[in-house]
C-alpha cells in the first residue's frame, strides 16, 4: 500500500514511527529511481534485535502480475532485492518447521542450519539465492511469500483481463458499494489461481477477474492445507465510509477499503507466522 494510506489501518493499532516513515519514503523513492518500478509499502515483520521493513513491487508486463519483493532493516533503511530461491525437499522441510516455531533476530546472515562455507566460491561474502546454507535471509523469503500468498486481496473489479489475456488493473474501477464492500465474497487473491488454476489455464473469453481468480474464503487445493473457511472478519467502520478486513489465519494482516474514492490496500505487521490454532477456533 502507499505510505500516505498507512492511516487508514489505524485501527489494527499498528503502523511506522516517524523515524520508519520517512525513511522508508526516502528509500522507496530511491528505489523507483532505479528502475524498481511502482514499489509500495508491504509490511513489517519483527526481530528481536531489528525489524524488517518489507516493500512489494508488480510487474505488470508479463500476462500475471509478477511480484518482487524489497526489504531493509532499522537502522540500514537501503532497499536491497529479496531473493528468490528455489529449495530442494530437505530445505522446505526445515522452512516449514521454522515458520511455525522460529523468532526473526533481525540479522539476515545469521545461519539456520548447518554452515556449509565449503559450496561458496572463494572471496564470495555476499548472500546469495545459490548459498548452500539457509539463513534467516532465506528464511526472511519464504515468509514473505507464504504471507503474501495467504493475505495478499483486491476487491472485485479492481483488476480485468485484457484483450491479450493478461490480468491488468482496472482503470475505470471507482470502488464497491457500501453493501457489497462488507461482505467477503466480494474480495479476491492477488497470486497465481490455486483452486481455480484450470479457470487461470483455459480463460479463452474471460473477462473479469472473478472469472480465474480464487475468491477470500472459499476452498483451495488439499495441498495448501485445511480450507480457510471463517479465517477472516470484516466490517464497516463507525461512520460507515470504509471497510476493514483481518486475516485470523495471518494475525497482522489489515486491509482497507475506503468507499468514498475507491482506494485500498493492505499490509501486514508481525512476527510472521500463521495461526496453526484456527482450525479449532472455527
Amino acid at each position: 500500500m502507499n505510505l500516505s494510506h498507512l492511516s487508514k489501518i489505524s485501527v489494527s493499532g499498528q503502523g511506522l514511527n516517524v523515524e520508519e516513515r520517512v525513511a522508508m519514503k526516502a528509500a522507496i523513492l530511491k528505489a523507483r529511481g532505479e528502475g524498481a518500478g511502482q514499489i509500495q509499502f508491504w509490511g513489517k515483520i519483527f526481530g528481536k534485535q531489528r525489524d524488517y521493513l518489507i516493500c512489494c513491487s508488480t510487474d505488470t508486463s508479463t500476462v500475471f502480475p509478477s511480484k518482487n519483493f524489497f526489504y531493509s532493516t532499522t537502522g540500514d533503511w537501503e532497499l536491497k532485492k529479496l531473493i528468490k530461491r528455489s529449495m530442494n525437499a530437505t530445505q522446505l522441510a526445515l522452512a516449514q518447521k521454522l515458520h511455525a516455531t522460529y523468532k526473526f533476530q533481525g540479522d539476515p546472515a545469521k545461519p539456520l542450519d548447518e554452515e556449509r562455507k565449503e559450496e561458496l566460491k572463494e572471496g564470495d561474502e555476499d548472500i546469495t539465492a545459490a548459498d548452500a546454507t539457509y539463513r534467516e535471509l532465506h528464511h526472511l523469503a519464504y515468509v514473505v511469500w507464504a504471507v503474501d500468498n495467504g493475505t495478499s486481496i483486491v476487491p472485485r473489479g479492481s483488476f480485468s483481463i485484457n484483450s491479450t489475456g493478461a490480468l491488468v488493473q482496472n482503470p475505470s474501477f471507482k470502488g464497491l458499494s457500501a453493501s457489497n464492500a462488507a461482505v467477503l465474497s466480494s474480495y479476491y487473491h492477488l497470486r497465481p489461481p490455486q483452486a481455480r488454476a484450470s479457470e487461470w489455464g483455459n480463460k479463452t473469453g474471460a473477462a473479469k477477474m472473478e472469472d480465474v481468480l480464487d475468491q477470500v474464503g472459499a476452498s483451495r487445493p488439499a495441498s495448501k492445507g485445511p480450507s480457510p473457511l471463517g479465517a477472516w472478519a470484516a466490517g464497516l467502520n463507525a461512520s460507515s465510509d470504509s471497510v476493514h478486513i483481518r486475516s485470523l489465519e495471518f494475525p497482522g494482516y489489515f486491509f482497507f477499503h475506503d468507499l468514498e474514492d475507491g482506494s485500498y490496500g493492505g499490509a501486514y505487521f508481525g512476527e510472521g507466522g500463521c495461526n496453526r490454532d484456527l482450525g479449532f477456533m472455527l
